[in-house]
């Protein structure tokens, strides 16, 4: 090959866009370094996936499979799958399991890519750091899993080693911020409850404070439970506005706030007040569908709100 000519297989082009998105963030040359350190990762993680799939079968990676060529694949001139695709073809066809944990963390890789590609953006350093370093393990894992060393090519096996050493570096940033706020986070949870951040995944989320001690995230405390809703429990708004079904956030009957307490699994917790109930200890009115408060002494499914309104319209 010319000395001019410059040429990676799918993997490694994959491989070299993630350690160039993970020494970005590690050398930190400035606050622009984080910006490429996501474009480079999300390409990257994206082609590593893709390559799996065409070693199942050159056709799977093509958006329509009915047109599959294999003179277009050598040319490259063609529409290939797209991130959902990629998902979807390695669950069920490749028959590779994927937690839903990790699906969620590469869905917030490529919803940052996306602000960042095609809008405005701003982004938390600290949340940005704790993500990326979750993806690098996920890559991580998926290749070791996945491809068989013995196959791959002398440079695919050297970035594979780069990156276990970069990991290594990911993984003394992790644990140094954690022991920084171990004090902060123990005290706190003498106070309120702790939870996972929905924006850099570690459990720093003090939620009395509206505030993540790992990362500085903090929001209105309605914002935060719709966040966590979608990031961590994986709900849509947009899908349950659209489709129908139920998204886990409601007002929160102890300290009535709006939108500020989300369901998960069998409790409730209010990012507002803090307040952690179990779902026994509520009802959905028959009539709006709200959530109150059940009464020791009654057995009745409609709130206050709603039966004042009926003796009010029957006066």
């Amino acid at each position: 090959m010319s000395k001019n000519t410059l040429k990676f297989d799918i993997l490694e082009n994959g491989l070299d866009y993630v350690k160039s998105g993970t020494e970005h963030i590690i050398k930190e040359h400035d606050f622009t370094a984080y910006k490429y350190a996501i474009l480079h990762l999300s390409a990257g993680v994206e082609l590593i996936l893709k390559d799996r799939i065409r070693r199942e079968h050159w056709t799977l990676i093509f958006d329509n499979i009915n047109q599959a060529k294999y003179s277009l694949l050598s040319s490259g001139d063609f529409k290939s799958i797209d991130f959902e695709t990629i998902l979807n073809r390695l669950v069920n066809i490749c028959v590779i399991e994927i937690s839903d944990k990790d699906i969620r963390i590469l869905k917030d890789l490529r919803n940052l890519r996306n602000k960042i590609q095609h809008f405005e953006f701003t982004i938390n350093v600290q949340a940005v750091r704790s993500v990326c370093s979750k993806v690098l393990s996920i890559v991580l894992n998926f290749v070791n899993t996945n491809f068989e060393r013995k196959h791959l090519s002398i440079s695919a096996k050297n970035y594979i080693d780069e990156l276990r050493e970069l990991q290594g570096k990911f993984s003394e940033y992790v644990k140094l911020r954690t022991a920084q706020i171990k004090e902060l986070l123990t005290q706190a949870a003498k106070k309120g409850k702790i939870e996972i951040c929905p924006m850099c995944r570690q459990p720093a989320l003090i939620i009395n404070e509206e505030h993540c001690a790992f990362c500085g995230y903090t929001d209105a405390p309605e914002n935060i439970a719709v966040l966590y809703a979608e990031n961590i429990l994986d709900e849509s708004a947009h899908i349950a506005a659209m489709h129908g079904g139920e998204f886990p956030v409601y007002d929160c009957p102890y300290c009535e706030c709006t939108d500020t307490m989300v369901k998960k699994n069998d409790e409730f917790i209010c990012f507002n007040c803090g307040v952690q109930s179990h779902e026994t200890d509520f009802c959905y009115c028959c009539e709006c569908g709200e959530l109150f408060l059940k009464k020791d002494d009654e057995d009745i499914e409609i709130c206050e709100t709603c039966w004042d309104n009926k003796l009010n319209s029957s006066d």
